[in-house]
């Protein structure tokens, strides 16, 4: 039963970050995509501005009009956030107070309209 209990949280250990929404890669606008539940989300920071990408799980982009966002960061003990605004089609952006430092942390939260919230994760490099 030790070895079983053992075996369950190691497989767990492994595939956790899959299920968090973890990064899964580079977007078309260089940023981190990251899965968030019936979307992808790519997440780029240039200086203090941030910018949030929206596609379908076929990289398709998906209409940002009507969809309310904020990104919240995590750094040095500190969290701030910014408000994103729809921009371009599939595009949200806002600003920040700062550029992000290596390793803050950060959450993307979403909510389309007529649609459940959602959230993707990113550690910033």
């Amino acid at each position: 039963m030790r070895m079983l209990t053992i075996a369950f949280a190691s497989f767990f250990a492994l595939i956790a970050p899959g299920l968090a929404g973890d990064v899964s890669g580079r977007g078309p606008n260089g940023g981190r995509v990251a899965d968030a539940a019936n979307m992808h989300v790519e997440f780029v920071s240039k200086g203090a501005d941030v910018f949030v990408y929206t596609y379908d799980h076929d990289n398709k982009p998906v209409a940002s009009a009507g969809i309310t966002g904020k990104v919240t960061v995590q750094e040095k003990g500190q969290t701030r956030t910014a408000e994103l605004m729809p921009q371009e089609t599939n595009q949200l952006s806002g600003k920040l107070n700062s550029p992000l430092g290596s390793g803050a942390r950060v959450i993307v939260s979403l909510t389309p309209k007529n649609g459940k919230p959602i959230q993707a994760r990113y550690t910033a490099n």
